[in-house]
């Protein structure tokens, strides 16, 4: 691993979220690993509680718990470098999180998944592609 990358690393959440849509069940699983200084503290692997019905929506839905628990270590009053980048690799989930406004696709997530738009908002966290 070169200097460059683990440099690149340092304070962020990485999550990969996978969305099978099938005719009778929706397989959502996400993990994610969260590093601080370079060394996994939090990883998850698991299961979606609730249904989406998009890829966009089941990556939004693990960004935000991704947050969630960066925000848990935020508060911990561990010295964090801000922002705390979180990669995703779904154009559509970014663009839910940085902006306000949501269409006839989007209307129906859930409110309680739309809390990280504030901590995008503060500055807390950022959100890349990628």
């Amino acid at each position: 691993m070169t200097r460059r990358y683990r440099r690149q690393m340092e304070n962020q959440g990485i999550f990969r979220c996978r969305f099978r849509g099938r005719q009778r069940n929706t397989d959502k699983c996400h993990r994610y690993i969260i590093y601080f200084m370079n060394v996994p503290i939090c990883w998850r692997s698991r299961g979606q509680k609730g249904v989406t019905l998009s890829t966009t929506e089941a990556e939004y839905v693990a960004c935000s718990e991704v947050v969630n628990e960066l925000l848990f270590i935020v508060h911990m009053k561990i010295e964090v470098e801000l922002p705390i980048r979180v990669n995703v690799d779904n154009i559509g989930a970014i663009f839910l999180a940085e902006n306000q406004n949501s269409s006839d696709r989007t209307k129906h997530v859930d409110i309680r998944y739309h809390f990280i738009r504030q901590y995008i908002k503060d500055g807390t966290i950022m959100v890349e592609l990628v």
